[in-house]
């Protein structure tokens, strides 16, 4: 019987321990995969898999970018006139706290202005480039992230090459009701016994 409590608590710390980490470098092949340099596409759901949903982001193949000639960039393709555009990448569950790492470059004198929020909505951290033309840098926003805006502060594109995060899995309430429900059983057959 021990054995059997033994093995049911130690699942239940890895399923509600169990960590996602993923390093997003937006080169996977799609179908709208490009055909060159220029090809963009407006992104919603389609890296679900990875946790991440979007809104006013689009995917771009571009050979200007100097880390692997994709990513994201603020807006959508048909406001390519409307560089001032706010982008935003929602997590399916929040961040940890070493919160998330990301490759960045923009164009002509463009500042990237980042702003992460936590699940309650309020400001965890924020990035903004330094000033200059043609900037590419690493760097990292901590804090536990839902959700994160970035645009361009002085017109112009800017983009996110590469997300490196790690989502903590936040459990649903029947899941948690069930491993109550079974822990009580466990103990009430203990004592019967």
């Amino acid at each position: 019987m021990k054995k059997l409590i033994t093995i049911c608590l130690v699942y239940c710390a890895v399923v509600l321990l169990a960590n996602s980490t993923y390093a997003v470098n937006f080169t996977e092949v799609h179908p709208w995969y490009p055909p060159g340099s220029g090809s963009a596409h407006n992104l919603s759901d389609e890296y679900s898999a990875y946790g991440l949903s979007f809104d006013h982001v689009y995917w771009y193949f571009d050979n200007r970018d100097p880390w692997d000639d994709m990513g994201i960039a603020n807006g959508l393709v048909e406001q390519s006139y409307l560089s001032n555009i706010q982008g935003k990448v929602d997590f399916s569950a929040p961040t940890t706290e070493s919160g998330i790492t990301f490759d960045w470059w923009t164009i002509g004198s463009s500042i990237l202005n980042m702003q992460a929020y936590n699940s309650n909505g309020n400001l965890v951290g924020s990035f903004l480039s330094p000033t200059g033309s043609d900037l590419h840098s690493t760097d990292t926003i901590s804090g536990s992230i839902a959700y994160f805006t970035f645009k361009g502060s002085i017109g112009g594109y800017v983009q996110i090459s590469t997300l490196n995060y790690t989502l903590v899995p936040v459990p649903e309430p029947a899941t948690m009701c069930l491993l109550g429900l079974g822990g009580i059983g466990l103990l009430r057959r203990k004592r019967s016994m």
